[in-house]
């Protein structure tokens, strides 16, 4: 099942990068859990306790101010708040079966050991989180010519 397991995760956004080597160690590092739709994996302000990655399936994500979105085949939870030592920031529930490659919180930290381009990786998902991204700004079709208001003065010297 490793094999498979190795095969897989060089399709996985996560692991793209890694060397043929890493994906062989972080195949092995990892644990295949099947779960069932419905099942929460985390509670929101929770301890973290893992970084799951999903294989097949699809997990509901709802964070503290009501914000839901969809995580699927090749996405990841878990990994901000195991990141900064904090609670878990969000509440994740299967929302079908699904089969994911878990890493407990040693797991996890052997696996930024030993895969830069992983740890490189996360961090840059969790910083994109944390961005707010601006407003909608309704800018006209086409805009008016600003007229002046008073003409310069010609510089005098």
């Amino acid at each position: 099942m490793r094999n498979t397991i190795q095969d897989r995760i060089e399709h996985l956004e996560l692991f793209r990068s890694c060397t043929r080597q890493e994906r062989r160690t972080i195949a092995r590092l990892g644990t295949v859990v099947d779960i069932p739709a419905g099942r929460w994996l985390i509670a929101a302000h929770s301890v973290p306790s893992q970084l799951d990655v999903v294989l097949d399936g699809v997990l509901h994500v709802e964070d503290q101010r009501g914000h839901t979105h969809l995580v699927r085949a090749g996405g990841w939870v878990g990994d901000e708040a195991l990141l900064d030592g904090t609670v878990n920031p969000a509440t994740v529930v299967t929302r079908t079966d699904c089969r994911l490659l878990v890493y407990n919180a040693r797991e996890f930290a052997t696996l930024l050991y030993l895969a830069p381009s992983v740890r490189l990786r996360l961090y840059a998902a969790v910083a994109a989180r944390r961005t707010p991204t601006p407003a909608p700004v309704d800018w006209p079709v086409e805009a008016a010519p600003v007229e002046p208001t008073s003409t310069p003065r010609a510089a005098t010297g």
